[in-house]
Formats: C-alpha cells, sequence, structure tokens
C-alpha cells in the first residue's frame, strides 16, 4: 500500500463500503458491531487533531489499530477497560482507562472515535490491520501511540 500524506489526510476510513464513518466510541455504536472478523482504528475527536508523530503530524489523532474475529466483543472490551480503572482484556484501553490519559486528556472513553470494517476471516482482519499499520509507519515513522507491536507479516508482502 504506497500512500503518501494527503491521500492518508483525505482517507476518511470509508473505503467503498468497506469502513464504517468515524463513530464515538458508545455502548450504543458497539451494540450495532456485528459479531464478525474485522479491523479497527481507534482515534482522538476532532478537536484534539492532529497528533504530532515524529516525522509529521497524524491527521486523524490516530491512537490504536487492531483486529479480531469478533470485532463486537473487541470494542466492548477496549471501552470496558477505558471505562474501569484497573480493567484488563484490551492493552490500549487499559492503557488509557489505567494510566491516567483519560484524565490527562480530559476525555471520555465515548468522545474518542471508531472506524472498522467486517472482512471476511481473522486472516484477513489482520491483513488490513498490517496494511494500516504499515502505511502508519511509513509515513509517521513510529506505530501508533497505543499499539505496542507490529504486524511484521505483511511488511513483506507489500499490499
Amino acid at each position: 500500500m504506497e500512500i503518501d500524506i494527503e491521500a492518508w489526510t483525505n482517507w476518511n476510513f470509508k473505503g467503498g463500503d468497506r469502513w464504517n464513518d468515524w463513530q464515538p466510541l458508545s455502548t450504543e455504536v458497539i451494540a450495532d458491531v456485528q459479531q464478525k472478523a474485522g479491523a479497527y482504528v481507534l482515534g482522538l475527536p476532532a478537536s484534539k487533531r492532529p497528533l504530532g508523530r515524529l516525522i509529521q503530524a497524524e491527521p486523524h489523532g490516530l491512537l490504536d489499530v487492531g483486529e479480531s474475529r469478533n470485532l463486537n466483543q473487541r470494542l466492548r472490551n477496549l471501552y470496558r477497560c477505558m471505562s474501569t480503572e484497573g480493567e484488563r482484556g484490551h492493552m490500549a484501553g487499559w492503557r488509557l482507562g489505567s494510566g491516567g490519559l483519560l484524565r490527562q486528556l480530559n476525555l471520555t472513553p465515548s468522545q474518542f472515535q471508531v472506524s472498522w470494517c467486517y472482512a471476511p476471516t481473522k486472516d484477513e482482519a489482520y491483513r488490513v490491520e498490517g496494511t494500516i499499520l504499515r502505511a502508519y509507519y511509513s509515513l509517521f515513522g513510529e506505530l501508533p501511540p497505543l499499539n505496542y507491536k507490529f504486524n511484521w507479516s505483511t511488511w513483506e508482502e507489500g499490499a
């Protein structure tokens, strides 16, 4: 996936019918997410964007990229961990909720934005996650702030 900063900036994570528009990370929104495989992105609300990164600012305030065989459960875990201090089950959610980051950012979980796309299999969801992480790393010189691992399997594919 060759992408430049202009294409990244204009991408609203709605690739055709595949990605959902940004929506608040709320229990109501999560309830509508299907129990299917897919990938998701977590971003700051528009008022907190762009996000300074190593090479250049990231315009979407993207904090975390993930995948799951069950997006509904994964997003519920993310929200639960962000909402309940000490709750485990999603590393990015735990870091936001238990590390004091929500207080420092003066945000609640439902102020964060989430977008997702479904995939036919977990392997395809993993490939989508890797494609986004690779593009992010190429543009900004580092992973999103709450991603602690890189999906290296897709690096050599060039997809």
